[in-house]
């Protein structure tokens, strides 16, 4: 189903997105040191995180009403996949609810990836998703009560401020275990441990990969390869392309000659600065 971030996305078919899927997993988890993890994959957005905003509501408000078919036959696929086959060890729950309990709080989602999967990392929030599950699902009352219903929920780690400030109040109300609670720092340490970060730091080669590797021109050449193997021509009319050699174009709009629309968000450093301005424009 189209959303409001697909550019965050490889594919909306659920077939291709999970090939992508355990491709790219595969590609940062595993290294030529099999004792040691070489990154750790956190899949996002979990699950039917299919509205940006829309009227009244938005990402962090919005209860998707899925039926069990479309859940499992549209939106689990590519997930299963990356957990099974490409044995992704990080998942992210998403803002939104699904049927009327939101995913970082919902224990029947948590369920399908843990015990019908196999899934063996860490579940953690988006970006303090479980103060959403108290302020805007208003699914349950305070802060505390969030608390516990995202970790007995499964979500290890809250991505914001939420369990620092109501965790110590959650348990000592009896909302929820400690043991619940030591659950989830297993699942995110045991991750920690395959990536051999309280190993001696010369244990694991990964921890001397320098700077230099990055953006070498044989990774660009590559992801050019990919880039364009992956574009579809729909239309060419009156055979337009393509353009001979010489012919002069123009260039309009308010992406001609801005960067940032190319790169798209959350892209990181694309330049050795740390900024993206090494990377051309299309009017450059």
């Amino acid at each position: 189903p189209r959303w409001g971030r697909n550019f965050e996305t490889s594919s909306e078919d659920p077939t291709l997105l999970g090939h992508y899927a355990k491709a790219y997993t595969r590609g940062l988890q595993q290294g030529e040191d099999e004792r040691y993890l070489k990154a750790v994959v956190t899949l996002k957005h979990w699950i039917a995180y299919s509205l940006e905003s829309y009227g009244n509501y938005t990402r962090h408000n919005f209860d998707a009403n899925v039926s069990a078919y479309d859940l499992a036959d549209t939106y689990m696929p590519a997930w299963e996949v990356a957990v099974k086959e490409g044995g992704a060890l990080g998942v992210m729950c998403s803002y939104n609810a699904v049927n009327g309990a939101p995913t970082c709080a919902n224990p029947k989602l948590m369920k399908i990836l843990r015990e019908d999967w196999g899934f063996k990392g860490y579940v953690t929030s988006d970006s303090d998703s479980c103060k959403d599950v108290w302020k805007e699902h208003q699914y349950v009352r305070n802060g505390s009560e969030a608390t516990a219903a995202c970790i007995e929920g499964g979500t290890d780690i809250n991505s914001g401020n939420t369990y620092a400030g109501y965790l110590h109040d959650a348990i000592d109300s009896n909302l929820m275990s400690a043991n619940s609670s030591r659950n989830a720092l297993r699942n995110g340490y045991r991750v920690r441990m395959k990536l051999g970060l309280f190993d001696p730091h010369e244990s694991s080669p990964y921890r001397e990969i320098p700077q230099s590797v990055v953006g070498q021109p044989a990774h660009q050449a590559l992801s050019e390869f990919a880039a364009g193997k992956a574009m579809v021509l729909l239309k060419n009319e009156d055979g337009i392309l393509p353009f001979p050699k010489g012919q002069r174009l123009a260039v309009i709009g308010a992406a001609a000659n801005d960067v940032t629309p190319i790169i798209g968000k959350n892209a990181g450093p694309i330049c050795p600065n740390g900024s993206v301005t090494c990377f051309p424009t299309l009017f450059q």
